[in-house]
């Protein structure tokens, strides 16, 4: 797997596909600091300080949900976290995100508008789709830098893997050595959690059906669906399953 390592970044204009997809302030919207804004401000942070002109991109949120918001809120907060100026852009394809790329000094950061407010992000031919066909051309490389988006065939996942030279950022490789170490172990204790059950359900199954998993811990949405389906009473939370139709999973 190609990483930072192995290009010379300096002076290169890098796109990064990030996942810094975080929790909302129910009080003001405001972004909630957590641990992938952490995690991929070091690689951010590593970019610039080599001298690269880093253009970041990721989503927030699903249209229609009540975190479906622009990213100018991750700008200042990422700006804080590695105590450098990040420029956001409220838009992805156009006269000003353009200008903006090719206008980048070396150390520069510029994030744009969230990939998720173009409707061929997740719909359509991902080479075809917009935002690669604008800034594909502008970058000398494509770094992916999350598992967590890594499986979606989303055009700012892998429309420009195509079209750019690409490599893996640090969080997605220290992600994948992680999982390498488990494919190679057996009678393993696993934590799942989250907001996510249908994908904690998939993965544990995975597991088990390989014989991994020696015990299971499970906590969040997920722990609470286990709950129910041992017969529980799970409270005012069993409206909650029911509007997201996890109770069919039952």
């Amino acid at each position: 797997m190609k990483t930072i390592d192995d290009l010379d970044v300096k002076g290169k204009r890098i796109v990064i596909r990030v996942d810094i997809n975080s929790p909302v302030e129910k009080e003001g919207g405001k972004i909630v600091l957590n641990p992938r804004i952490l995690s991929h401000a070091r690689t951010i942070k590593e970019l610039s300080q080599k001298g690269a002109r880093v253009v970041v991109i990721a989503h927030q949120g699903r249209k229609g949900d009540p975190d479906f918001l622009d990213l100018k809120g991750h700008a200042e907060v990422l700006s804080q976290v590695i105590k450098h100026p990040i420029t956001f852009i409220d838009e992805l394809v156009g006269p000003r995100a353009k200008a903006a790329i090719q206008n980048m000094k070396d150390g520069d950061v510029v994030l744009l508008e969230n990939v998720r407010f173009l409707d061929d992000e997740t719909k359509g031919n991902a080479e075809e789709s917009a935002i690669v066909k604008e800034i594909a051309p502008l970058a000398d490389y494509f770094f992916l830098d999350a598992l967590s988006v890594a499986h979606r065939g989303h055009a700012s996942v892998v429309g420009f893997t195509k079209k750019v030279p690409s490599a893996a950022g640090r969080v997605l490789k220290e992600e994948v050595d992680a999982l390498d170490k488990i494919m190679d172990s057996k009678d393993i204790t696993f934590v799942f959690g989250g907001s996510k059950p249908e994908d904690s359900l998939g993965i544990m199954k995975k597991w088990m059906d390989d014989g991994k998993i020696k015990n299971a811990l499970v906590g969040g949405v997920l722990g609470i669906l286990f709950l129910k389906a041992s017969g529980a009473n799970v409270g005012k939370s069993e409206e909650f399953l029911a509007s997201k139709g996890l109770l069919e999973k039952l």
